[in-house]
């Protein structure tokens, strides 16, 4: 496996990399770790790598060309599946999950930020933008440097025991925590081990390791506000937002492409596409819209035709870029399998639903944003405006039946 770093403070990593797990798994080649120095690719004699913002504000942010050309710099290192992360605190929470789906990637690349963060047309350049939690550091390099030591711990012999010693450890495959552990001596300051532990009957130790685990686990996940469930070997569920009035405003538009395929005749399914606002309160005005659009499968003899594939060809345009990274989409009915798919191989981060499909939804029934052969996980918002939604789609069919 190939690790690139590319960052302003180089120096941040030399103790990381010449210590412990990491420092192993270069000796024994199970992966090769390239630090780039970002400022060897700055403008001018002081090797400039960010610039003041326009429209004013605090601090310097990133600016492109340093970055396009640092990891352009890579491009005969880069295959064309290369995950390209980028740190940020806006970026989806990295879990276990991530890390194993790193883990088998044959080249990752990552990008540190700085300073008040980076031009927004920065982000052109990653497959993924990850976040180590809801906290702002001065650097991504402490936020990169977590994120490989969890990745290369897992690559195959790079820890003693084999597969068993990740297999089931806390948060493994989609998991919770392990239970609590005990060694020698059986009492210490009053405090004993549990008699079970003891006995010697396997069953029972197993059985107690498995309720102590699930037990901890959901008292983590209680206070995490996050979801958990009992068995660690299903994939993840879809982490899930709550819906704004932002988020009732772009629905209520996709709810009028939903109404324009219903005048043409067409299964009424409305789908926007926009812009990631800048914070929580941001005004719908504010935020660029990047597609609209509805079901045209009938009229254009085309059973991929749907709102959701036509918009995201769109959005694809608009960018200038398949991944649609710092977005989010609304669509009027939960995506069809096809269309699920293509949402996550576009990386679009959040995913809002009106009316839930309960035969063939690729949220829900077939599960295509959780699934661990997926390289990208949105977050879903499910029920916006669900009855309006709803409403539209029954309207449409009672009306189909009275004319049959």
């Amino acid at each position: 496996m190939k690790i690139d770093i590319v960052s302003c403070q180089p120096g941040m990593f030399a103790g990381f990399l010449s210590e412990s797990i990491v420092a192993r798994a270069v000796k024994k080649g199970a992966c090769e770790i390239n630090i780039v120095n970002l400022r060897d690719f700055g403008e001018g004699n002081y090797r400039k790598i960010d610039d003041k913002p326009y429209g004013g504000g605090p601090g310097c942010l990133m600016a492109c060309a340093p970055w396009f050309a640092a990891v352009e710099s890579l491009a005969p290192r880069l295959g064309a599946e290369a995950r390209i992360v980028m740190t940020s605190p806006g970026g989806r929470k990295f879990r276990q999950a991530d890390a194993e789906a790193l883990a088998k990637e044959a080249h990752v690349v990552f990008m540190c930020g700085h300073y008040e963060g980076f031009d927004e047309r920065i982000r052109a350049l990653a497959t993924d933008e990850y976040s180590v939690g809801d906290f702002v550091m001065t650097g991504g390099e402490l936020a990169a440097a977590a994120m490989v030591d969890s990745i290369v711990r897992l690559l195959p012999g790079v820890l003693g025991g084999g597969r068993e010693a990740t297999a089931n450890e806390s948060f493994a495959n989609g998991g919770g925590l392990e239970a609590p552990q005990y060694t020698h001596p059986a009492v210490f300051r009053g405090m004993a081990v549990p008699d079970v532990l003891l006995s010697g009957d396997h069953a029972k130790i197993d059985e107690w390791r498995r309720a102590a685990a699930e037990r901890r686990s959901r008292e983590f996940f209680a206070s995490a506000s996050a979801p958990f469930r009992a068995s660690p070997a299903a994939p993840a569920a879809p982490l899930q937002v709550r819906p704004t009035p932002f988020d009732e405003c772009f629905m209520r538009m996709a709810l009028r492409e939903a109404e324009k395929a219903a005048e043409d005749g067409e299964v009424p399914t409305g789908c926007v596409i926009v812009e990631e606002p800048s914070s929580p309160d941001a005004p719908p005005a504010s935020v660029r819209i990047l597609a609209r659009a509805h079901n045209q499968a009938e009229g254009l003899v085309d059973a991929t035709a749907h709102a959701e594939m036509l918009a995201l060809s769109a959005a694809f345009q608009a960018r200038g870029n398949w991944r649609l990274t710092g977005t989010r989409l609304y669509v009027t009915k939960e995506p069809c399998p096809m269309c699920a798919g293509a949402i996550a191989l576009a990386r679009i981060p959040v995913v809002a639903w009106g009316a839930c499909d309960p035969k063939r939804g690729g949220g829900t029934v077939f599960d295509i944003f959780s699934h661990p052969g997926m390289n990208h996980h949105p977050a879903v918002i499910p029920g916006v405006m669900e009855a309006e939604c709803r409403g539209v789609l029954q309207e449409f069919f009672r009306r189909r039946r009275s004319r049959q």
